[in-house]
């Protein structure tokens, strides 16, 4: 069957028909629906019992079936998904559809069963019942689009003029299927330009929201709110628990205060980590810190730096319900704000601890009267001197197995932390008391009027405050008597700073000591002058150490290791890893030099004292 010569009432039919087309383009019908009814009027049109739009795909490696007349949704799958038209020639050949792609002409196959390049396609083709085949290629601006395939369930040979009329609509089915393409990438456009405007709308929100949070923080901060209130904007603004720490690790503060108990941060080598990614680059920088499965939510973490050093964190948490990104800028933007709160909180603190290590240099280290002004420095801050204070001293354990710079650097980071936490405790118990550092010691004057807490309390406190922040190691702390006048203060503080080393040195560490748990020693270190007992032993022992200075001989040693050991030579020979008739020799010596029969109990008794006092304050060899 052909079709006839195309008279007045056909050629109305096909201008119809391409009117139809460009209509449905006018109208913005979806792509798909455009295709289904290029598919359906160009079946009508010719006659035929199927027909298909197919498109290549967006790799240019295969023809798709994008819209149907007729086809069965089998027919459709099995050429789609299992056995793809290849646009390429295959080994045997290529198939009609993909000759008349690559050609740019049409290609008829009267009967689809007896092609040899079609067997693949044999079980679809025979259960959807096609016969013949022609395909049109779709052209637009001399690229193919795509085919215009026509089906028939009887065999059928196209003529000439079959071929002409369905080129003529394929040809104008391209122009519209090129203006719908367009549309669609238009319609793609305005949308895309649509989301990136209320995208745009939304961080420009987010960035307004911002700022006036920081704002708000920056005033609140210049009007004198101290870091807790900053801390407390912050939860209340995120709707989220904050906890802010310094550079160790120390929790500085947390907010809601209602938060009777606060999670608690992620710790670890990843978090040094994330400060040295974030030391890199910004100075602030928000991470997202994922903790385990059966836990109540993630952790928002911003390392903050002052003057390109780590100064501090800031932690935001809140359980079930993770952050939006877009929140991610206002918790950015109050690190900022905290970082000043940090620098002010900082600055005060260093200058009290200045101003305080002053205070104490003078209070504590003078041989004589203390000067005069003492009592008001105290009083400018806020420490009256003339009621009863006791002294405490703590200082961090010497850790076992570590090379000495180690130990000085964990020295110097523990200090730190002994500062943070003595301020920490004492403003917890509502005291104002001095504290600072001298040396390898921090010392605190506590203020043992009612209704402060007792020091012996204060003191465990302190420890415990302070050891989760060590990263292993310990502390001790020695509490010491109490001074009721600034004369006492000095000998008070030679007393206590004796007492930490004796607990250190006899393994009484990571503990709170007080003066009773140190037996005998306990009279020595209660004598109101340390320079009495000073000027004892180099009475007893000052010819010895004399002798070793100017010989180069180690006769105190010897008599030391000779008392530690009961008394015995061999025991003594042993800890010095000498021979038993050296040792011999040399007490034969001491007892020449110091005019003493080591036989008697009242010369041992003299010795020993004198070692003990050697012992807890040195200067034998001064």
């Amino acid at each position: 069957m052909s079709f006839p010569e195309a008279g007045p009432q056909e050629l109305a039919s096909w201008i119809n028909a391409i009117g139809e087309i460009m209509h449905g383009v006018n109208r913005s019908i979806p792509f798909g629906h455009m295709l289904d009814l290029i598919a359906s009027t160009t079946a009508r049109l010719a006659g035929c019992d199927y027909c298909a739009v197919m498109l290549a795909a967006p790799d240019r490696e295969s023809l798709r079936i994008e819209g149907s007349y007729g086809l069965s949704p089998d027919y459709v799958s099995a050429i789609n998904e299992h056995s793809p038209i290849l646009i390429r020639a295959g080994a045997l050949g290529s198939g009609p559809a993909s000759q008349s792609f690559r050609s740019q002409r049409p290609v008829a196959l009267p009967d689809v069963r007896a092609d040899p390049m079609s067997l693949r396609y044999e079980p679809a083709v025979a259960a959807q019942g096609i016969h013949s085949i022609l395909s049109v290629p779709l052209i637009h601006h001399g690229a193919p689009l795509g085919l215009l395939v026509c089906y028939t369930a009887q065999r059928r040979l196209f003529s000439s003029n079959d071929v002409l009329l369905i080129e003529a609509i394929a040809n104008q089915a391209a122009v519209a299927l090129e203006a719908a393409l367009q549309r669609d990438s238009q319609c793609q456009l305005v949308d895309d330009l649509a989301t990136q405007n209320a995208e745009l709308k939304d961080r420009r929100a987010q960035s307004d929201l911002a700022d006036a949070l920081q704002g708000d923080l920056i005033r609140a901060h210049l009007n004198g709110a101290d870091l807790a209130s900053v801390a407390g904007m912050v939860a209340i603004s995120l709707t989220c628990e904050i906890v802010v720490e310094d550079q160790t690790g120390l929790v500085l503060t947390t907010a809601p205060e209602q938060s009777s108990a606060p999670a608690s941060p992620p710790t670890g080598d990843g978090i040094r980590k994330l400060t040295e990614k974030a030391s890199d680059g910004r100075s602030t920088i928000v991470f997202t810190v994922p903790v385990s499965p059966d836990s109540d939510g993630s952790w928002l973490f911003v390392p903050i730096f002052l003057e390109g050093a780590p100064a501090g964190r800031l932690w935001a948490h809140r359980p079930y319900v993770d952050f939006d990104p877009s929140e991610f800028n206002l918790f950015e933007r109050s690190a900022v704000v905290l970082a000043l709160s940090l620098l002010r909180r900082r600055t005060a603190y260093d200058i009290e601890w200045r101003w305080t290590g002053s205070l104490l240099d003078d209070l504590l280290g003078a041989d004589g009267p203390p000067p005069d002004g003492l009592l008001e420095r105290a009083r400018q801050l806020d420490v009256d001197l003339l009621i009863p204070h006791t002294m405490i001293i703590a200082r961090t354990d010497r850790p076992t197995g570590h090379r000495s710079a180690d130990i000085q650097h964990d020295k110097a980071v523990a200090r730190q932390h002994l500062q943070g936490a003595v301020q920490r405790c004492a403003d917890g118990s509502g005291v104002h008391c001095i504290a600072s550092v001298r040396s390898e010691y921090v010392v605190v004057l506590w203020p043992t009027l009612e209704p402060h807490p007792d020091a012996q309390a204060f003191a465990q406190r302190l420890r415990r405050e302070v050891r989760p922040y060590l990263a292993g190691q310990t502390i001790s702390v020695a509490v010491g008597p109490e001074c009721r006048n600034l004369v006492d203060y000095g000998d008070a503080y030679q007393v206590t700073c004796a007492a930490i080393d004796l607990a250190q040195e006899a393994h009484l560490t990571d503990n709170v000591v007080s003066l009773g748990d140190l037996g005998i020693y306990r009279l020595l270190l209660q004598v109101k002058r340390p320079a009495d007992l000073l000027d004892f032993a180099r009475s007893v022992l000052g010819k010895l150490a004399e002798y070793d200075s100017r010989r180069g001989t180690e006769l105190v040693d010897t008599l030391r290791a000779y008392m530690a050991g009961g008394c015995s030579a061999s025991e003594a020979a042993t800890g010095l890893h000498i021979h038993t008739n050296t040792v011999s020799y040399r007490l034969r010596r001491i007892q020449t030099l110091l005019d003493v029969d080591l036989r008697k109990p009242a010369d041992l008794l003299m010795i020993e004292l004198a070692l003990m006092v050697d012992r807890l304050l040195g200067g034998l060899q001064e």
